[in-house]
């Protein structure tokens, strides 16, 4: 199925095939209209700069453990990937990776999901990246 609409941030119009069976309809609607999923990862870097907590999502791919945005236009390698289980709790994921300005977060997943709480890590004097 086809979707037509015009990005109000990069102001092009759009198509987006979305397939046969289903599947997203190719933009992200928010408060200023509806935004492409390119500008989605524009949007998120920049709230990222001034966060100091943002949700993304923590996904098993090809390529190993990756964190990103919703529509995956965003993404970074996450490391030091941990997994824990107590009897009677849901498994917990726990991991780390740097954005696209150099800031170092902290992740962490629960359950049976893919959402990822994260924080910022604060930079020490000694620490380099």
């Amino acid at each position: 199925m086809l979707h037509n609409f015009h990005c109000v941030d990069c102001k092009q119009d759009k198509t987006h095939d979305s397939g046969p069976v289903c599947g997203g309809v190719g933009y992200a609607d928010t408060n200023d209209g509806k935004v492409c999923y390119a500008c989605c990862a524009k949007r998120d870097t920049v709230q990222m700069s001034t966060a100091q907590t943002f949700t993304l999502y923590f996904v098993n791919t090809a390529q190993g453990w990756r964190v990103q945005n919703w529509p995956g236009t965003l993404s970074f390698v996450a490391y030091g990937v941990t997994s824990e289980r107590k009897p009677g709790k849901v498994r917990r994921y726990s991991f780390w990776f740097t954005d696209s300005n150099g800031q170092r977060w902290e992740g962490r997943n629960n359950g049976n999901n893919q959402i990822a709480r994260c924080r910022r890590v604060r930079q020490r004097r000694y620490q380099t990246v």
